[in-house]
């Protein structure tokens, strides 16, 4: 999939090129940004965007490649080996498919540097694989930053298409979740937060009235 954007910035232009390829026997699917005003500001520093806004025109270019195995197999341990700890907060989590990411800009086509990080956080679309939608599923990416391992959840209602907000543009591996095993284990968390918040109501009362009892004793002498 291929998809070609360009907006309007100041007197320049920025062109935003979005390429996705597929390594499996899954075709790719359609990768877009959720606000193409924001991404484009997010990839620039402030002194290349003002020099675009006098009249210079630019160019981002992002390859996404998804992939059931990496070439780099230290990520993809890495990513696999994640998924036990997020477990113990989201609940079971399933490996879908990979995606390798390649982003570079240029400001007047002089010369292209990678782009590997933005300014903010940018809202990315992902269309699910088809053999991977569920109506009843939950969807998250886990992103490989040097060896540490996030987990960002969907921000959209939408049951095919999963939406994140991307500040690092790296490898990531989208998994899923039945919503059945989700609500077990919020059900579990629910009776953690319970016991804590009980806990921390008998140590107030505690110090209350070791303080009134202070008081009062102090009032007598």
């Amino acid at each position: 999939m291929n998809e070609s954007t360009q907006i309007t910035y100041g007197k320049g232009t920025i062109t935003i090129l979005m390429n996705s390829e597929s390594g499996t026997e899954v075709a790719a699917p359609a990768i877009r940004f959720g606000d193409y005003q924001q991404a484009a500001r997010a990839s620039f520093s402030e002194k290349e965007l003002s020099i675009i806004e006098e009249g210079a025109n630019a160019e981002i270019t992002l390859n996404f490649v998804m992939l059931d195995e990496l070439d780099d197999k230290d990520v993809q341990e890495q990513l696999e080996d994640s998924l036990s700890g997020f477990e113990a907060v989201y609940g079971p989590l399933h490996k879908g498919v990979f995606f390798e990411v390649e982003a570079s800009k240029t400001l007047d086509m002089v010369e292209y540097t990678e782009l590997d990080s933005l300014s903010e956080d940018v809202e990315i679309q992902f269309d699910i694989p088809l053999y991977l939608v569920g109506e009843e599923r939950n969807y998250y990416v886990i992103n490989d930053l040097l060896g540490v391992c996030e987990i960002e959840e969907d921000i959209d209602e939408d049951a095919v298409t999963l939406s994140v907000g991307a500040h690092n543009l790296t490898t990531a591996l989208l998994v899923y979740q039945d919503k059945s095993e989700a609500l077990k284990t919020n059900t579990q968390k629910v009776h953690i937060k319970a016991q804590y918040l009980f806990a921390g109501a008998i140590v107030l009362l505690l110090i209350i009235w070791f303080l009134v009892d202070r008081r009062y004793k102090k009032d007598r002498t």
